[in-house]
């Protein structure tokens, strides 16, 4: 008779609480939109791949710009970070779980030692089975907290958006430190020319200087000097080589791919580019940087998480259902329905609400200054990007000029000396002369680059995006 009673009411109360769960949070409280759902989604799977090369990519070859697409998406660094904003969505789904009521079911037979009965007069009377099996399932529904369940399910939606924005942060600092590593490689390639011109020149020079020695114009203190100096050419190319290896081996851990594989970076990046005033940068900077987002929703993550604590003082509502069964043939009625509606409250609790309050109002007041420091630190960031961009515009000016100036000094005093007008030593020092004005020039080239890259990333600007732009632009 029980069970066959068990499998009746269990057939009648569980499809209705699954009726109840599936339409009451979903009208009521609706799965949260974050921005970043309107746009087409990225599966795991998009930071996981094997990043395959293409046909272009099998020597090596690779665009500055083709290279953010894919350290902005399949990094190390970017594929951890992604990890965040799903651990935050399994926190949402576990705040909504709030909405919804509790289902707890039981069953199970109990066997006593002595049997249950009572004593009127002269007479025991069994009052239960010595053997019984009992179930029972009840429902409990929160009616009211004063808010701590919603503003608990506000407050893991703004930590979902948070973990968003880290992800965002995080490849926008990617795309940065890529680029420095691709301007690194690519001034180390034109230092390379510059050392490979200088040894020509050197070696052109030394060969000279022999002829000259063999006629008898010359001492020998001006072939051997010439000779030391190519020397140190050769020793400051090798290393410059190296430093090239390092570079490479630095893109390609960047990019996923073995580290001693070739590598041939083509710049696509520009060469120059327009500079607003510097109160533009910081405007743009207090609006986009993601820092100051994420304080901001830290500050709201705290007023929601005054008012749980808030909670605390006051009762909670609820209802309470449910039907249960107990095996009793001394009994009128084994199963029984029942509806409670109560409140909990807590009367005292060694002022622990009360010191948790003033934590989150601590807490809220620290990240207020927290906010003011790194708007200050992001305004100094932006000036010393914006300095340093005007400079290297202003260098790559001047040397340029210098570069000319260099390369007609050289012809000038090599015709001298080959005419015997000049001497050896005024020949070293124009070769060294032109090899400076060269290395300033690319390295005011590549301080601009590094100098635009860090301007953009301090004002807030997705990086990668900026250069997409440009290269669909050109």
């Amino acid at each position: 008779m029980g069970g066959t009673l068990f499998l009746d009411t269990f057939a009648f109360v569980l499809p209705a609480a699954l009726l109840l769960l599936s339409i009451l949070p979903s009208a009521v409280f609706p799965s949260p939109v974050f921005a970043e759902d309107l746009t087409p989604a990225v599966s795991r799977d998009s930071y996981t791949q094997e990043v395959r090369p293409d046909a272009k990519d099998d020597k090596g070859e690779l665009a500055v710009t083709d290279g953010l697409a894919i350290v902005t998406e399949r990094s190390n660094l970017v594929r951890v970070a992604a990890y965040n904003p799903e651990i935050a969505s399994a926190d949402v789904d576990a705040a909504r779980a709030g909405f919804y009521p509790s289902i707890d079911a039981s069953v199970g037979e109990a066997r006593l030692f002595y049997q249950p009965g009572a004593i009127f007069g002269s007479v025991q009377v069994p009052m239960a089975n010595k053997s019984s099996f009992s179930y029972a399932i009840s429902i409990k529904q929160t009616i009211y907290d004063f808010g701590a369940i919603m503003a608990r399910y506000k407050e893991s939606m703004l930590s979902a958006d948070t973990a968003r924005l880290d992800l965002d942060r995080t490849k926008n600092l990617v795309a940065l430190n890529y680029l420095y590593a691709c301007f690194d490689l690519l001034e180390t390639e034109k230092m390379i020319l510059v050392a490979q011109t200088e040894i020509k020149q050197l070696r052109s020079h030394k060969d000279t200087a022999g002829h000259l020695y063999e006629e008898g114009a010359i001492t020998k203190n001006d072939l051997l000097a010439a000779g030391v100096k190519l020397s140190d050419a050769v020793s400051r190319l090798l290393s410059l080589k190296n430093q090239r290896e390092l570079y490479a081996s630095r893109i390609n851990s960047l990019l996923m791919k073995p580290l001693p594989g070739p590598l041939l970076l083509v710049d696509d990046t520009p060469a120059l580019s327009y500079i607003v005033t510097i109160e533009e940068y910081w405007l743009r900077a207090e609006k986009d940087r993601i820092e100051l987002k994420v304080a901001d929703l830290q500050t709201e993550g705290l007023t929601l998480e005054e008012k749980i604590k808030k909670a605390g003082y006051y009762p909670k509502f609820y209802v309470l259902g449910g039907f249960s069964f107990a095996q009793n043939d001394y009994q009128v009625h084994e199963d029984n329905w029942s509806i409670f509606v109560g409140a909990d409250v807590n009367l005292f609790n060694g002022g622990r609400t009360k010191a948790e309050v003033a934590r989150v109002r601590h807490s809220m007041a620290r990240t207020a200054d927290e906010r003011k420091r790194i708007l200050d630190d992001i305004r100094l960031e932006v000036q010393k990007s914006y300095l340093e961009l005007k400079n290297s515009a202003e260098k790559l000016d001047a040397t340029a000029e210098a570069v000319t100036q260099g390369e007609e000094n050289l012809r000038i005093t090599r015709a001298r000396y080959e005419e015997g007008e000049g001497t050896a030593t005024e020949v070293l020092d124009a070769i060294a002369l032109k090899t400076l004005a060269d290395t300033n020039h690319y390295r005011a080239m590549f301080d601009y680059k590094r100098a635009r890259a860090a301007l953009l990333y301090s004002s807030g600007t997705d990086v990668a995006r900026e250069y997409a732009t440009h290269v669909d632009n050109r």
